[in-house]
Order: structure tokens, then C-alpha cells, then sequence
């Protein structure tokens, strides 16, 4: 073997040796599943004690505990309320940029502006107008979540 056979093949062995090391790194990583449990979460919001099933753990509503269960339930209801009121009233998404929160002091909801770039999970999107509007009505008790 000539010198570059000799270099070519330790450069090669070099890039297979770090090729193996990040195979095995990436095959090490398992993509993680809810645990689920023996309580799961219905549309309806009904709390149910059953046998765990695969799609509804995976879906995310099922909890080890009823306690877990109806703590989840009640954000659900609050989450999929919103997505409800924006998928009526939100004619625009052009400028879907704005969410609503619930100030402590004075225990008001208020709408707030967000980077275009950055959407926080678990929040709900809407345009400017929708945010507002929403507010009022929640302030005023019209819409409860």
C-alpha cells in the first residue's frame, strides 16, 4: 500500500469511528410517550376509571390518578374554549400574534402581544381585535372559560 492508501484509510477509519459514535448517540434516543394511567379525560369532560388504552394515552388524556384526571380536565376545558371562540370570531389569522391572561391585580384579563417569532406552547393565538374583544367579554362575565 502506498502512503496515501495508508493515510486515506486512517482517515477513513477516523470519520467511521465518529459516524458509529453518533449513530449509536442518535439510536440511543427514545422519543417520550405520556405514561398514562387507569383514569382518562372524555369530551365531555366526564373523569372515567378504565382499563389504559394505547390512543387515548398517547393522546394525552389519560392520568395515573381522578385527582390528575379532573386538574387536567379543567385546563383542557379552558384550552379547547379558547380554540372554540377564536375558530368563531377570529375571522383574520393574518395577525395572529396576540393571547389573552388573567392579571392577579386587579383580577382582570388583559390581551398581550408576542413576537412573530416566537409562539409559547400551550397558548392560544389570536389577532389584535379577537384579544381585545375577548377580554371585554370576559371582564364583563359574557364568556367564562
Amino acid at each position: 500500500m502506498t502512503h496515501y492508501h495508508n493515510e486515506r484509510l486512517e482517515e477513513l477509519r477516523k470519520q467511521h469511528a465518529e459516524l458509529t459514535k453518533e449513530i449509536d448517540k442518535l439510536e440511543a434516543v427514545k422519543a417520550w410517550d405520556p405514561e398514562g394511567g387507569e383514569y382518562y379525560i372524555l369530551g365531555s369532560g366526564e373523569v372515567r376509571y378504565y382499563e389504559s388504552h394505547n390512543a387515548i394515552k398517547l393522546f394525552g388524556t389519560e392520568r395515573k390518578t381522578r385527582e390528575q384526571a379532573e386538574k387536567a380536565r379543567d385546563k383542557m376545558r379552558v384550552f379547547n374554549r379558547l380554540l372554540a371562540y377564536v375558530d368563531e370570531f377570529a375571522k383574520d389569522d393574518s395577525d395572529n400574534y396576540y393571547t389573552v391572561g388573567l392579571i392577579d391585580s386587579p383580577n382582570e384579563y388583559d390581551w398581550f402581544g408576542h413576537d412573530s417569532r416566537v409562539k409559547v406552547i400551550g397558548a392560544v393565538y389570536m389577532p389584535k381585535q379577537a384579544a381585545i374583544e375577548l377580554c371585554e367579554k370576559l371582564n364583563s362575565g359574557e364568556v367564562v372559560l
